[in-house]
This record gives structure tokens, C-alpha cells and sequence, in this order.
């Protein structure tokens, strides 16, 4: 079986292989290399983000490539911090996060993760998501919003059970779906 290799543009190693355990049974074959590419942040849709990044890594290596995008959107803040979730981790922390929702009574959240492709003939993006609630404080340990961030119907957070983010996260329906459409 010849094997088709698209480039998943990442500096995270679990990432990648969350890929090559879902196309295990595919023709596809995924590598990694961890390049810097621009965000497009006027945009406050994930998958018009990825999409974006993916041509232009497309443009840079001349290769089939994947980028993801993820964005933390919490109804009582209007979607915010949306697809700036990353730079409001790093500004303000989960910390930060928690103390604007202080005296918030809903504190539903979802999140959204889009998968951007191109390659000579085409560029699309898909998008999955999954529903939850912010805790109250954080629980647990893990990247970004893992320890705040508790999946509808779960009573533990990402950070708390981190084989249930593999499980109920949106990467895997992200990647089901990117499959199903390439």
C-alpha cells in the first residue's frame, strides 16, 4: 500500500501522534515539523485561522500540510477568549480566566478545534467541538484550559483525567472528520 505523508505543522509530539493513531488504518501516513506561520486574528473563527495557516505552510514547504487551531469560547464573556484563548493563557492564566467569572452563574464553554489542509489542489478546514463548563477553580494539571475546562456530562476536568481529553476532546472528531473529507 503506498501511503500518502501530509506534514502536521506543530511543536507537540502528542499531537502528532493522536493523528497517526487515527489513520492507522489509512493510506495516510502523518510527519511533524514545528515552523512558525502567522495566526490571522481579525478573523474570530478557528477554522478560518487554520485554514490560513495551512496555505501558507503549504506555500513555505511545497508539501501536503495540517494545521489546528483551538479556541476556548465561554457564553457569559460572548465567546471570549475565543480564538485568542492562547495569548489569554499566557497573559492572564487560568487564574485570570477564573476570577472574570467570578460572580458568574453560567459559565458554559465550548471548544472549538479546527483542522486546516492544503496541498496543490485544495484548501479546507474542519471543524469539531465540545461542550462543558468552567469550574470554579482548577483541578488538576495540563496544558491551557485542561484544568478549568469540565466536558458536559463528566465531573472531572481535562486536567484531572487526561486520557477523558483524548476521549471527549474535539481533536478526535476533528480528525475523524478531516479523514472522511480528504
Amino acid at each position: 500500500m503506498l501511503r500518502k505523508t501530509i506534514t502536521l505543522v506543530t511543536s507537540n509530539e502528542d499531537k502528532l501522534e493522536s493523528f497517526r493513531n487515527a489513520s492507522k488504518n489509512t493510506e495516510i501516513n502523518f510527519e511533524r515539523k514545528n515552523i512558525d506561520y502567522p495566526e490571522d486574528h481579525d478573523s474570530n473563527s478557528t477554522s478560518e485561522i487554520a485554514e490560513k495557516g495551512a496555505n501558507h505552510c503549504f506555500e513555505k514547504l511545497g508539501e501536503p500540510v495540517i494545521v489546528t487551531d483551538i479556541g476556548l469560547f465561554i457564553d457569559s464573556l460572548n465567546g471570549f477568549p475565543g480564538v485568542n484563548t492562547s495569548f489569554v493563557l499566557d497573559t492572564i492564566g487560568n487564574q485570570g480566566l477564573l476570577k472574570l467569572l467570578e460572580n458568574e452563574e453560567n459559565r458554559n464553554a465550548e471548544v472549538k478545534l479546527s483542522i486546516g489542509y492544503c496541498d496543490k489542489e485544495r484548501n479546507f478546514s474542519v471543524t469539531a467541538s465540545t461542550k462543558g463548563t468552567i469550574t470554579e477553580k482548577q483541578r488538576g494539571e495540563g496544558f491551557g484550559f485542561d484544568p478549568v475546562f469540565r466536558p458536559k456530562g463528566f465531573d472531572k476536568t481535562f486536567g484531572e483525567d487526561p486520557k477523558m481529553r483524548d476521549r471527549e476532546s474535539p481533536r478526535k472528531d476533528a480528525i475523524e472528520k478531516f479523514l472522511k473529507k480528504l
